[in-house]
């Protein structure tokens, strides 16, 4: 079976002054090099061999690529630049500090414009001088195409058309695929890749939403609920969905998309795994 792993790249410059980037082309820090060369050298022991290389066209993902693949023997295979690997543009706050940004226009609304499936940030005018369009490497792209600003679901619409059209086709071919990239990028694809719902993708931050960290949310919910957050929402959904499917009034596509999946076979396939039965089976073995 074909392997696909994904890199985010290691810290930045600009992560380890508190700057949001975007597409602002930034180095890695000494601790970013030391990250994209241990990721290599995991890479290394957990024996995996790659025969396609895939990054974005900025330099701190580039380099943790080349860092991951030197370290695990395997700088010669081949590799491929898109800038549709990016990481999320964050328009005119690229450059600017958080913290004086949560300063300016308040933590909740910073919050927002970095963690809203699909809220935009303040736009970067295209005449901007740290506009892409004057960015060489995207000196072929179509102008109206060159983000001012981007939302998750505007990084998920660009990445896309990229999966599809060379990364999955490798896989297909049976090769293992070597992705380094951005948070948000990778954050995308992985929610196209596994089919996760806009609502459950925005669950997964819940810790963030609620301003606290993973291991406080986790403490939280385990002793409100006696489960991890995760388990906790799977769990409430499909018991919705339980109540759905006997009401009588909804087919199984309708009750897939009332709870949040994009697809009733993947809904189906997920009840089976947490219920025991495939929905059908479930209203019958109940009605009976």
């Amino acid at each position: 079976m074909a392997k696909l792993v994904f890199i985010r790249h290691g810290q930045s410059e600009w992560n380890l002054e508190n700057l949001f980037t975007g597409w602002v082309d930034v180095n890695l820090s000494e601790q970013g090099e030391r990250e994209a060369k241990e990721a290599g050298h995991k890479l290394k022991e957990a024996g995996i061999e790659f025969d396609q290389a895939y990054t974005s066209v900025l330099t701190r993902a580039i380099k943790t690529l080349h860092f991951a693949l030197e370290e695990s023997g395997q700088l010669w295979i081949p590799e491929t630049k898109s800038w549709r690997l990016n990481e999320r543009h964050y328009g005119a706050l690229q450059g600017k500090n958080k913290a004086d940004a949560a300063e300016k226009y308040g933590d909740e609304q910073v919050h927002i414009w970095r963690r809203s499936y699909d809220v935009l940030p303040p736009l970067l005018d295209a005449n901007d001088e740290g506009s892409a369009a004057n960015d060489r490497r995207y000196a072929e792209l179509d102008p109206r195409i060159i983000p001012g600003g981007e939302n998750l679901k505007v990084t998920l619409e660009r990445v896309i058309p990229f999966w599809e059209d060379n990364i999955a086709p490798d896989l297909l071919d049976g090769k293992n695929v070597i992705v380094a990239a951005h948070g948000n990028s990778l954050r995308a694809l992985t929610k196209y890749i596994e089919n996760i719902s806009d609502e459950d993708f925005t669950a997964d931050d819940l810790a963030e939403k609620l301003f606290m960290s993973r291991s406080s949310l986790y403490y939280k919910m385990n002793s409100i609920s006696g489960e991890p957050p995760a388990n906790f929402i799977r769990r409430i959904r499909f018991n919705m969905a339980c109540k759905l499917l006997l009401d009588g009034r909804y087919s199984i596509s309708e009750v897939s998309a009332m709870v949040g999946f994009a697809s009733r076979s993947y809904f189906s396939t997920s009840f089976k795994k947490y219920m025991g039965c495939m929905p059908s089976d479930y209203v019958k073995k109940q009605r009976k």
